[in-house]
């Protein structure tokens, strides 16, 4: 009988992570590095992204650092061109940046509009367009993992432009999971709740938010980065070969509370 761990086991595979200089981005480069994956970590500027390099190589992993924007179509392609180039090939596309203001609706100007919606929906529609492209043309199959939210569901005050981000990466995720089934790529998605990152662990500081956000958690407790790292593992290896077009929320419980 084949070990479990060889399940789980990402030697020899090739990933892309977005947003990979911090948060959540850095805790799924890691994981995907200790799971044995050589890993191209993408930040807006190359120098943010050099520290989690780091980190994967201090620990005898395989890392690069890749500066660009993903709402840059150019960028994208000079990330994945960059990717080949080191590492010839490219397995996963972690689909992780993204932004947020968290404004009352009426303040938000159509110019912050536009950059929310350009990040967190035309950064992944452009990355996955040519990660697709590569997977396909070198017909190995491949992986998608794209970064959602509870905030695609449920809707927080003050956060309209994010929430209507992360409901459109649901119907992105299943509809690249049905058209591109056929070329042995599986596409799923990701969907924490509150996670102490740096987006949210000032508001989190004050205990009257504090208190009124762990009510609506079942589980009483933010999210670690690192809890979601597991679950993008088995997502990306043969443990999660029959998994696709899924948006499984890591949450605590909150979207059923």
């Amino acid at each position: 009988m084949e070990p479990l761990k060889d399940w789980f086991d990402l030697t020899g595979q090739v990933a892309l992570v977005t947003g990979a200089s911090r948060g959540i981005g850095r805790a799924l480069a890691l994981a995907l590095a200790s799971a044995g994956a050589q890993v191209a970590c993408l930040a807006t500027r190359v120098e943010n992204a050099e520290s989690t390099v780091t980190k994967i190589r201090d620990s005898g992993g395989t890392a690069l650092a890749i500066g660009g924007d993903v709402s840059v179509e150019e960028d994208v392609a000079a990330a994945v061109d960059a990717t080949l180039r080191t590492f010839s090939r490219l397995d996963i596309l972690i689909n992780n940046a993204g932004v947020l203001l968290g404004k009352p609706f009426a303040e938000i100007s159509l110019s912050e509009w536009k950059r929310v919606q350009d990040v967190n929906v035309t950064g992944m529609f452009l990355c996955a367009r040519i990660a697709l492209a590569e997977m396909v043309r070198a017909g190995r199959g491949g992986r998608i993992v794209n970064m959602g939210s509870t905030a695609g569901r449920i809707a927080p005050p003050r956060f309209v432009d994010y929430c209507t981000s992360k409901a459109a990466i649901d119907g992105l995720t299943r509809s690249l999971a049905t058209e591109y089934a056929r070329h042995g790529i599986r596409v799923n998605c990701i969907a924490p709740g509150y996670v102490a990152t740096d987006l949210n662990r000032k508001p989190l500081e004050d205990e009257k938010i504090r208190k009124a956000v762990l009510s609506r958690i079942p589980l009483r407790r933010v999210a670690m980065p690192e809890e979601l790292g597991p679950l993008t593992v088995l997502l990306c290896s043969r443990g999660g070969e029959y998994i696709t077009g899924q948006t499984i929320y890591v949450d605590g419980g909150q979207v059923i509370s």
